[in-house]
């Protein structure tokens, strides 16, 4: 039997990266499901999120909550602030009472 190899975060290639500055609350997990559904129709379905300014563990009740209808897509959750190999790249900031997106 062959081993699978596991690819590193660096090595990994990813459809789409979703960079987050600061931690949203978990009340604005709707929008975040609203960006990725619309990548997810046009064939995004390996998203690298990377965490800026924040730390998972201050993230988890938004993370939880945003990624928990996702069954058809696969997620790698990142602290960090260098760019990953990706096709597209969206960083979304909390701004009131919606995520705002950030060119």
């Amino acid at each position: 039997m062959g081993r699978e190899r596991v690819k590193t975060l660096q090595e990994a290639t990813y459809d789409a990266e979703v960079i987050i500055d600061g931690c949203p609350p978990a009340e604005l997990s709707h929008d975040f499901t609203a960006v990725i559904s619309r990548w997810a129709a046009r064939g995004a379905y390996r998203f690298l999120v990377t965490l800026r300014g924040a730390r998972f563990t201050e993230c988890q009740d938004f993370l939880r909550e945003a990624l928990q209808s996702f069954l058809f897509a696969s997620f790698t959750v990142r602290e960090g602030t260098s760019p990953a190999r990706s096709e597209l790249r969206l960083t979304l900031r909390a701004k009131g009472d919606k995520l705002e997106v950030m060119e």
